[in-house]
């Protein structure tokens, strides 16, 4: 009997723990950063555009996109992306990280930080 309850606990266990891994639809589970594969990508490009675009708004500089160097994603209500990036002001290039948090159900998207990279 003992040997049959541990079984049963071992199937449950197993079976749990594939439909987590299924319901992420091959992504990380909730709270987990992933690695952007392709950081061309166009939904990638639009996050990186609306966050220079609020950086720009809130303190009056003037950056645009040059390329997204790397990113990740992480499952949350909704998905929040940090990307590297690559900018200029038409005089100098610089290396940014961005966070954003996106909902696009809900048409939502918020710049929740931004930082300038050193090199």
């Amino acid at each position: 009997m003992k040997s049959e309850v541990c079984l049963l606990v071992y199937t449950l266990a197993i079976a749990y723990a594939a439909a987590a891994t299924s319901a992420t639809n091959g992504r990380n589970a909730v709270g987990a950063w992933t690695p952007i594969t392709n950081p061309s990508d166009p939904h990638v490009k639009e996050i990186a555009v609306f966050a220079l675009t609020t950086h720009n708004k809130l303190v009056k500089d003037n950056l645009t996109l040059k390329s997204v160097f790397e990113g990740a994603e992480q499952v949350v209500s909704g998905m929040r992306y940090k990307l590297v990036l690559l900018a200029t002001d038409g005089v100098a290039t610089g290396k940014y990280e961005v966070i954003v948090w996106e909902k696009p159900e809900k048409k939502f998207k918020r710049l929740t930080s931004f930082t300038t990279l050193s090199g």
